[in-house]
């Protein structure tokens, strides 16, 4: 996180999930030159790397003093998208839980609600790491003057 006088900027990217599909490729490499009758598990784990890249999000916000307005921008493989957020829009900067049914784990990530009710996630993916969620939703709140 990059704090100015007038901006504060802070980029998230989504390296774990790069790193798995990479590391994806390269297994499904392994099974089909080790094994080439196995083609077809090769082609599903290929098949599973791409669909993590793709869905992989990285996401660069930028709070801007001086025109009060937050920028985040989003970016995966195949979309792009910018949303332009005044700052009297802005209700509140939360932190979004995310609860597997399965082991009962959480999962977080900082989203702005604005007060039509939109909310904007801050971040790709929904991860671990609570404490320094909250840590830099009140650097940010505390920039724009949030309570």
């Amino acid at each position: 996180m990059k704090i100015t006088q007038n901006k504060l900027t802070f980029h998230e990217k989504p390296i774990i999930s790069w790193v798995v599909g990479v590391f994806l490729f390269f297994v499904a490499g392994y099974i089909f030159f080790n094994n080439p009758k196995q083609w077809i598990g090769a082609v599903i784990v290929t098949v599973f790397a791409i669909i993590v890249l793709l869905i992989s999000t990285s996401v660069a916000v930028t709070a801007d003093k001086n025109d009060r307005v937050l920028i985040v921008s989003s970016r995966s493989l195949l979309t792009k998208s910018t949303d332009e957020i005044l700052f009297e829009d802005i209700a509140t900067i939360q932190i979004g839980t995310s609860y597997d049914n399965e082991d009962g784990t959480k999962t977080y990530r900082i989203e702005v609600h604005q007060k039509d009710g939109k909310i904007v996630p801050l971040q790709g993916m929904y991860t671990g790491g609570l404490k320094k969620k909250q840590e830099k939703a009140q650097k940010l709140r505390d920039f724009i003057g949030i309570a």
